[in-house]
């Protein structure tokens, strides 16, 4: 398990894959890479450690899109919540005339005092922190050299 939240698969390695000689690789259960299959051999040490950070790598960056969608979904979402707020507060400021202001100001209140604890803030900073994270994780593995933002 790499960084928080940054899960790969494990491979065993085994010399000699009885389910290699028989499936070639392609069981769901056999532990060969792909690459090896193609190779007709085991992965050296050095492959074997380049095969994982690759995986790595693709793992992190593909988590740092969903992430970065995720902020981008949610920010549209809290900007629709505070247009539709503040139609609500024009229309009290409209029909204090009619209700009375106290209840105007008394429903306007009531509407934002709910509104601001349920824009769901605390979300977005989560997925922030997580997509700090794999970007984080995806320099240390070597991709690329700017944010992941875009």
């Amino acid at each position: 398990m790499g960084a928080r939240g940054l899960s790969t698969t494990a491979y065993t390695r085994t010399s000699s894959c009885a389910r290699r000689r028989c499936c070639g690789g392609t069981s769901s259960g056999c532990s060969a890479r792909p690459q090896e299959t193609e190779l007709g051999r085991d992965f050296t040490d050095d492959e074997a450690a380049e095969y994982e950070r690759q995986i790595k790598l693709k793992v992190a960056e593909h988590q740092a899109k969903y992430r970065r969608d995720a902020m981008l979904a949610k920010m549209a979402a809290i900007a629709t919540s505070l247009e539709r707020a503040a139609e609500d507060v024009r229309r009290a400021a409209e029909q204090s005339e009619h209700y009375g202001l106290p209840n105007a100001v008394s429903r306007v209140q009531h509407d934002l005092a709910w509104l601001f604890p349920n824009l769901g803030t605390d979300n977005l900073t989560t997925d922030l922190v997580a997509w700090i994270e794999m970007d984080a994780e995806i320099k240390r593995l070597g991709g690329g050299n700017e944010p992941a933002d875009g």
